[in-house]
């Protein structure tokens, strides 16, 4: 009885530990989105005219220029925190109890998250915190997206990415305001799959996916 008990509190604890980290990601890159947004009207503010045509053609540089250096320092904030809480949710298992052994029946639910299916394929056959890097992660191949597309449905978070955009409006610079909200709509795609099918890849599901992946490598080390 002892045992089984050990069994279902390490089980638990897994899936906790799970749910937690989906959780924490999906606030972190929401709470840290806006100052992209805001980085992004700042360097669109000091781009000379030509230099704001020349993007128009094709915004997708200037955005992955912007989104590439954010996704970075969030991908590696996020591992930080998962390898931590992970460390600290090992040392209370009943390792000593022969508990490690039954880890395997635990594991798969770790990255049986049905949205993150198509991520979770995406990735290396083997992942471990240290190798977790926006390289093997992000990966700009998102549709270009209209402003009013993604307007539709009104959400919050895009109420508050495109907050920078009226400022241009409201200097009658039409062209970098429209400018604005195309990058930040490559923004809102390519890191929460704005406009995409559910299940589509993006930065939040890839990280989410990875840093779970990642959690089941080490604890396959010890099982």
């Amino acid at each position: 009885m002892q045992f089984d008990l050990a069994s279902i509190e390490t089980q638990l604890g897994l899936l906790e530990w799970r749910d937690g980290q989906l959780e924490a990601i999906t606030n972190q890159l929401e709470t840290a989105y806006p100052a992209l947004a805001a980085e992004s009207v700042a360097r669109i503010s000091a781009m000379t005219s030509f230099e704001v045509g020349r993007a128009h053609i094709n915004p997708r540089p200037l955005a992955e220029s912007l989104i590439a250096p954010w996704a970075a320092e969030q991908s590696q904030i996020a591992v930080r925190r998962a390898e931590a809480s992970l460390s600290d949710l090992i040392s209370t298992l009943h390792l000593d109890s022969g508990i490690g052994a039954h880890l395997g029946a635990a594991l798969p639910a770790l990255a049986g998250v049905g949205m993150l299916a198509a991520s979770v394929l995406g990735l290396p056959a083997l992942v471990s915190y240290a190798t977790i890097t926006t390289t093997s992660l992000f990966v700009f191949s998102t549709p270009t997206i209209s402003l009013p597309i993604l307007l539709v449905g009104g959400t919050v978070l895009a109420g508050v990415s495109f907050a920078g955009v009226k400022a241009f409006d409201q200097a009658k610079d039409k062209m970098r305001a429209h400018l604005a909200g195309r990058v930040q709509g490559l923004a809102l795609s390519a890191i929460f799959g704005h406009g995409l099918a559910p299940d589509a890849r993006c930065l939040l599901n890839d990280l989410q996916a990875a840093v779970l992946k990642a959690g089941q490598t080490r604890l396959e080390d010890i099982a």
